[in-house]
């Protein structure tokens, strides 16, 4: 997918880019107007997300201009050296999303797929609170392999955040699960 083109010599990437990123930010946009209509309680988080959507955007359009007048072509380009750069034994030979999944081996899509598989289990069980909290604790001692001290540390303040957000400010009540309705 990363063919140049002939004329001018940009990737169906590069255009596939631009034209995502416009799209998105018309989306976000249009809601962020929408919901200045809204009443003022109700149009809080849907102003806040599609405000802060709209600002992401708008940066990454005025990085890909900057790559772009500095490469002298729409999209952001290789480091002159790139191709010099020997290529690492875990990291595909090739770039790009399709690579990585069509060689990631069978055990990784099976761990994936059973770790998805016990959040929302869990998330059934236990709640969102706890789920967040035993997620955070394992993924960080054992995939990322962080220390338990700074493992509870995260978790905690990841629960006290995603409480915060939900249930002091936006006054949303967050899902208990089974165990604790």
């Amino acid at each position: 997918m990363t063919d140049k083109t002939q004329k001018t010599g940009l990737t169906v990437d590069d255009y596939a880019e631009w034209i995502i990123t416009i799209f998105v930010l018309a989306v976000m946009v249009s809601a962020f107007v929408t919901a200045l209509d809204w009443p003022q309680y109700a149009a809080i988080f849907p102003l806040m997300i599609s405000g802060f959507g709209s600002a992401l955007l708008c940066l990454k359009l005025v990085q890909m201009v900057l790559v772009s007048a500095r490469a002298g072509h729409v999209a952001g380009a290789e480091p002159a050296n790139s191709a010099d750069r020997p290529v690492a034994d875990d990291e595909p030979a090739e770039k790009g999303m399709d690579s990585v999944f069509a060689t990631s081996p069978r055990v990784v899509w099976l761990e994936t797929l059973l770790s998805v598989t016990i959040f929302f289990a869990l998330l059934t069980v236990a709640g969102i609170e706890a789920t967040i909290f035993v997620f955070c604790l394992v993924y960080l001692t054992l995939v990322a392999r962080k220390s338990i001290l700074f493992s509870l540390i995260y978790a905690v303040l990841l629960v006290g955040v995603v409480y915060l957000m939900f249930v002091v400010l936006l006054t949303l009540p967050l899902p208990k699960g089974l165990l604790f309705s």
